[in-house]
């Protein structure tokens, strides 16, 4: 497995049944900055983000 740069990754994660859970923002930006399909997937969730915004923010 590999290392974060900075531990701000883990900022709003959570742990549901022993594995660890993204917070929805840290999983926008890692779409957005990878490769291929990779930012039509980040917009994608932004958009679900904007749509549900009590779903994610807690």
């Amino acid at each position: 497995m590999a290392e974060p740069y900075d531990p701000v990754v883990f900022d709003r994660s959570t742990v549901r049944d022993e594995l660890w859970i993204a917070a929805a923002s840290q999983l926008a930006v890692d779409l957005l900055t990878g490769p291929g399909r990779d930012r039509s997937e980040g917009n994608e969730l932004l958009d679900w983000m904007r749509r549900n915004e009590d779903a994610w923010r807690a």
